[in-house]
């Protein structure tokens, strides 16, 4: 068979145009809270309620003993958990030995347990990553249905780094065994203010 022949017998048998599907980016009947709370949980993480900002200090000293806690990085200083001068880390290296790391999360999504989160704030984006255990403050009003919504929310003023995080850091690559904080942080949990 030629060329010719070939490429012929593929147009005869072209199927025919399918038109995209219409995906609405909002769903009224979805309480889009209560979905992100169980997508959190369905990704491995959890979720804790809070209602102000200063719960977060003693849900942290719960936390504390047992994860095996030592060292803290908050993102926030005004919430008082830091146990060493951050001022002084000259290279995300130093990061290593860090347990604990709370952000601010951006833009939560509803349909997967997602946040955004971004390096504007954030001295070394490794931070998230090399922790043992991440935590992630996330408003209530920030929870979008799912992700098209998300992409029309984000905000990106200058260039630098953003991704969204769901759950601790899994992989099962190898020999299909399920290894917990591989790639990042063992456990996370989600502060839902």
């Amino acid at each position: 068979m030629s060329k010719l022949e070939i490429l012929n017998a593929i147009k005869k048998n072209k199927p025919g145009l399918t038109e995209y599907p219409n995906i609405s980016t909002t769903a009224s009947d979805l309480d889009i809270v209560k979905k992100f709370q169980e997508m959190v949980k369905t990704s491995g993480a959890s979720c804790i309620e809070i209602s102000s900002l200063d719960e977060i200090k003693e849900k942290v000293s719960a936390l504390t003993p047992d994860l095996n806690i030592k060292t803290i990085y908050c993102q926030n200083p005004d919430l008082d958990l830091n146990t060493m001068d951050f001022e002084k880390i000259q290279s995300p290296h130093d990061l290593q030995s860090v347990d604990l790391v709370v952000i601010e999360g951006g833009i939560a999504v509803a349909e997967n347990g997602a946040v955004w989160v971004n390096d504007e704030d954030i001295k070394y984006r490794a931070t998230w990553f090399i922790t043992q255990h991440l935590a992630m403050i996330v408003k209530k009003q920030n929870i979008v249905t799912n992700m098209p919504e998300a992409y029309q929310k984000i905000e990106i003023k200058q260039p630098g780094f953003g991704c969204f995080i769901s759950g601790p850091s899994k992989t099962a690559d190898i020999e299909q065994s399920l290894v917990i904080g591989a790639h990042g942080a063992r456990s996370l949990t989600v502060f839902l203010i």
